[in-house]
């Protein structure tokens, strides 16, 4: 017989189980238990009768056996394990009898492990367990035992999740993890107090096609208020954790599908702390505001800032592509800066007379172990008398120290600057337009141009640099955003034929403020040019939307090889958008899937928003809808939003 694992419910939707025990997957915790009924809700609290107990059979792992119980009864299973081993048991009814189970395990020492089903456990020792099976009525089931953290042996391995689609009868997680409150009246919110993992349950009389409003409210403590509503027959109707603000969670207008006795399961995510939670039952939906989504207000995207010189401080270290103003004044001064360089790195410096000055630099630049690595002095016949060092490879990690010191006893005010690779100072330039050509140069080595452009996210653009004849500078052409000028979207040398530059059919990631950087290769080379740039095609303009208003908000974390699944309640002909939000610097590549009532996929999304998937569509039928989410080859937090499109 073959056995595949439990592809189960994470987080608030732990109520989804499989029809048959599994041990492929990953496990996930779940407690399910037998849901109220009007007969019952009266005897929680009656002490269990003790029942008869035959003795343990054998379980193996990843062998899954078959067994028979009868009501009250508790059947015994034994297996050995090793101390440190991450197991999972499951039990399952066979050919999907009404029969729920739950299961306790119990140490070499007779203690209590764990319970629960699935329960997962790491085991305190080696030696022989024993599995407690007890069940809500008489019947057949097959009990499964496994690693967590190791494959089935039985089964080959697969890099993708297993094509799970619906979700089979759903079981609430009562009994264990939940402690009966009792009824909830519409008339009279109800207030408690969450003191332990315990969660509360309350009971209501519904009647079929009326509308029920459901809040949950933290008064005090830390709590972080969750709730989840079920049929009479235990189905997961609704669920929510932040719709109502402020952290409150909220059910809005779920019609109720039939009469019957209702359950609401309230809990904190383990958190202690008092709530109030309130019913509101009315024979029509309540009116529902919308947030109006209107457009942002243009925001001025960022500049790049005016090009100053900062006065130069003895010891300095000196930033990339910064200009600093230094001094000599005597023939004997000697100005000392600094640079952090990795081993391999390059970088270029220059040091030139300032304007009006008659200074003439020596230069030294001297490594992290203290012998001088390169000296340039100013060329007599350059009026600027510059300095220049291109292109200087760092030989060891560490601070490099730059001397500056007068030649010919000169004296004045000077300009240094240093940059990361060939270039070591910016030009600015302005604005360059679309389909407009301008020409400029590159007077001195080393330095870069800098033209800004206004681009939106889905342009698709081209770019170019010629040299006109006689021109000796050859062009490297790049573009950056202005936000993160090291992130280069685009980087071309001699693509244009020649020594011209040219980048092509470049798309646009983001709305903002993009420079295109025009240099000399290698820095080397001086000269004019000419740029000119333009759109290939414009990208889409998104249609805002009218309004919305939350249907679901629940944060949640799924583990890698696992689904979560939200349930809501959907409306034929409702508008929905349904997005997955990796929690920010998570890493976590979400992956979300809507389901209709019958347990069918009606609607994927991976990638949309970055990497975040966003759906939209109208639902076919009333029901209860569900968001299957589960990550890309990972698992992590997200936030699963539902909201009504108006």
């Amino acid at each position: 017989m073959m056995f595949v694992l439990l592809a189960g419910c994470s987080g608030g939707s732990d109520v989804m189980l499989p029809t048959r025990v599994q041990l492929d997957v990953a496990p996930q915790v779940a407690t399910p238990s037998p849901f109220l009924t009007s007969e019952t809700r009266d005897t929680l609290a009656a002490t269990a009768e003790v029942a008869s107990t035959p003795a343990p059979q054998t379980l193996e792992f990843w062998q899954a056996v078959t067994g028979t119980i009868s009501e009250g009864q508790t059947s015994q299973w034994t297996f050995e394990a090793d101390a440190g081993d991450s197991i999972r048991i499951a039990a399952l009814a066979v050919e999907d009898a009404p029969l729920e189970f739950s299961l306790r395990l119990l140490s070499v020492a007779g203690d209590l492990v764990g319970e629960g089903n699935p329960l997962l456990a790491e085991l305190p020792a080696d030696g022989t367990y024993t599995v407690l099976v007890e069940s809500s009525g008489a019947g057949s089931y097959e009990l499964g035992l496994g690693y967590t953290d190791q494959p089935n042996p039985n089964q080959q391995a697969s890099a993708s999740l297993p094509q799970v689609v619906g979700v089979p009868t759903a079981t609430p997680a009562f009994a264990a993890n939940t402690t009966f409150i009792g009824d909830l009246d519409s008339n009279a919110p109800a207030s408690g107090e969450l003191v332990n993992t315990l969660d509360h349950l309350y009971v209501f009389e519904g009647q079929a096609g009326s509308y029920v409003q459901l809040v949950m409210e933290r008064v005090f403590g830390q709590i972080d208020p969750l709730l989840t509503v079920y049929s009479p027959a235990g189905d997961a109707l609704a669920m929510d954790d932040d719709s109502g603000g402020n952290d409150a969670a909220l059910v809005r207008n779920l019609r109720l599908p039939e009469d019957g006795l209702y359950s609401v399961q309230v809990g904190g995510r383990g958190m202690a702390g008092g709530y109030t939670l309130r019913l509101l039952t009315s024979p029509q939906a309540v009116p529902v505001t919308p947030t109006i989504i209107t457009p942002p207000t243009a925001t001025p995207v960022p500049t790049l800032p005016a090009p100053t010189v900062a006065i130069a401080q003895m010891g300095q270290q000196l930033q990339d592509h910064v200009a600093y103003l230094g001094t000599i004044a005597g023939p004997d001064d000697v100005a000392i800066f600094s640079i952090r360089a990795e081993a391999g790195a390059l970088f270029s410096l220059a040091v030139s007379r300032a304007e009006n000055s008659l200074f003439r630099p020596k230069v030294e630049i001297v490594n992290p172990d203290g012998q001088i690595a390169a000296t340039v002095e100013a060329n007599r016949a350059d009026p600027l008398a510059e300095a220049y060092i291109p292109g200087f490879r760092a030989d060891l990690p560490g601070t490099y120290q730059v001397f500056v010191t007068s030649q010919d006893g000169s004296v004045g005010d000077f300009i240094i600057a240093y940059g990361t690779g060939s270039t070591r100072e910016d030009s600015l330039r302005g604005t360059i337009v679309a389909d407009q050509q301008v020409e400029a140069s590159i007077v001195r080595r080393g330095l870069r141009d800098l033209w800004t452009v206004e681009l939106n996210e889905g342009d698709i653009i081209a770019a170019a640099v010629f040299v006109p004849p006689g021109s000796t500078l050859d062009p490297i052409l790049e573009i950056v955003p202005v936000t993160n000028p090291d992130a280069i979207l685009a980087i071309d040398d001699n693509t244009g034929g020649g020594v011209n530059a040219l980048i092509n059919n470049l798309r646009i990631p983001f709305n903002g403020q993009y420079v295109l950087r025009v240099k000399a290769a290698g820095g080397a080379s001086t000269g004019t040019y000419s740029l000119i740039w333009r759109r290939i095609s414009l990208g889409p303009t998104p249609t805002p939307l009218p309004g919305v208003a939350l249907v679901l908000s629940v944060d949640d974390i799924v583990v890698a090889q696992q689904y979560a699944f939200f349930p809501f309640q959907g409306r034929a002909g409702q508008q929905v958008r349904v997005r997955v939000l990796a929690a920010e610097g998570s890493g976590f590549d979400p992956v979300a899937a809507l389901l209709d009532p019958a347990g069918e996929i009606i609607s994927e999304a991976d990638d949309v928003d970055g990497l975040n998937p966003v759906l939209s569509l109208i639902l076919p039928v009333d029901g209860t809808y569900q968001v299957r989410v589960n990550g890309y080859l990972n698992g992590g937090p997200f936030r699963v939003l539902v909201e009504e499109v108006y």
